[in-house]
């Protein structure tokens, strides 16, 4: 059996028996937090996999746990949207999803 990762959520993914696919192991998530250059309005809210939204001092603040294919899709439109990104960064977890599975 494989551990896993260390501060890491297992997203289950279920099985399509119509396409008679395997299981594929879970995806493990992390938390995320990613910093852009320029203030986001609300209507950007929805447009990052629910991540957290915060702007101030000239730079927005996404936060929230992805998987690697999520994070690269946020990465993607943050490219579509032509910002400037500062850091992308593991963020430490909050108190209220600690061992929390998805």
């Amino acid at each position: 059996m494989i551990a896993n990762p260390p501060d890491c959520e297992i997203i289950p993914v279920m099985y399509d028996a119509a396409r008679n696919e395997r299981p594929a192991p879970g995806r493990f998530r992390r938390r995320y937090r990613i910093v852009v250059k320029g203030e986001l309005g609300r209507r950007f809210e929805g447009e990052f996999d629910g991540m957290t939204l915060e702007s101030g001092g000239g730079r927005a603040f996404l936060e929230g746990a992805l998987d690697q294919s999520q994070l690269h899709g946020v990465l993607g439109r943050i490219q579509a949207y032509n910002l400037e990104i500062i850091e992308v960064a593991e963020a430490p977890r909050s108190g209220g999803d600690e061992g929390v599975r998805s």
